[in-house]
């Protein structure tokens, strides 16, 4: 998933968001780094796989109400989150690091 970069986009989040990160700052091809791959994702397909989908629309539609349901109570952890992966890669040398997390 890239990175938001609409101007209008990036204005509301630096003025929003606090230590928001701009794209050039995002770790480019780093699940294990980015909230998106190692949380949201998972989050979202645990709540549309739970029911087969009739149509294109049908699933959109899942994944639409899916996203609306992701709260603070999930965002908020997993973003604080990121600080720990980030020394864990460091730490590991770029390598392997889930392991460190436990």
């Amino acid at each position: 998933m890239r990175a938001p970069t609409g101007l209008g986009t990036c204005s509301f989040c630096e003025s929003h968001f606090p230590g928001y990160w701009t794209k050039d700052f995002w770790p480019p091809n780093s699940p294990d780094l980015n909230p998106m791959d190692f949380a949201v994702w998972g989050f979202l397909q645990q709540k549309v796989s739970s029911k087969s989908h009739q149509s294109l629309n049908a699933l959109k539609a899942s994944l639409q109400y899916a996203w609306d349901d992701i709260d603070v109570t999930f965002l908020r952890p997993t973003v604080m989150s990121v600080e720990k992966r980030l020394k864990a890669c460091i730490a590991a040398k770029r390598a392997c690091f889930e392991h460190l997390l436990e």
